[in-house]
């Protein structure tokens, strides 16, 4: 039986292969990486956390921004600024949210004999700026 010469695609793979087998696999290795890989994630996820609880909560926002800003004052007049300037915008974000149709509850999650379904809220629609206004102008005529 004659056998047929290799192609490149097998050589390439027989030296890659020949090459795994003499490297030593170190699992303590492979095991700090993956716990290092879920430090991580999980700090990630942490931070992730705090900063959606600190922009679902603006008035929190608007007071750090405004104890940094006042702790900064003496050092850094312009970032002390851009912090104040940070609270204001905070101490509006709920009005505007408000006035721009922007809700926490995107869909509200109904109930009927036992089946959860989702339906889209009135307050979730979402509407340009110009459309509220031209609303607002035309119910006070």
């Amino acid at each position: 039986m004659t056998e047929q010469p290799k192609s490149r695609l097998d050589r390439e793979i027989e030296e890659i292969l020949a090459k795994k087998a003499q490297e030593p696999i170190n699992l303590n290795q492979r095991r700090k990486e993956k716990q290092r890989q879920e430090r991580r994630t999980q700090w990630s996820e942490l931070g992730r956390s705090i900063w959606q609880s600190i922009t679902l909560n603006p008035l929190i926002l608007a007071l750090m921004s405004a104890l940094i800003a006042m702790l900064i004052g003496d050092s850094s007049r312009l970032l002390a600024l851009a912090f104040c300037t940070i609270a204001v915008g905070a101490l509006w974000v709920p009005g505007l949210r408000r006035l721009m149709g922007f809700e926490n509850h995107q869909n509200e999650i109904h109930y009927w004999r036992g089946q959860a379904y989702a339906s889209p809220s009135v307050s979730s629609q979402h509407r340009s700026p110009l459309e509220i206004l031209k609303n607002m102008f035309y119910r006070r005529r």
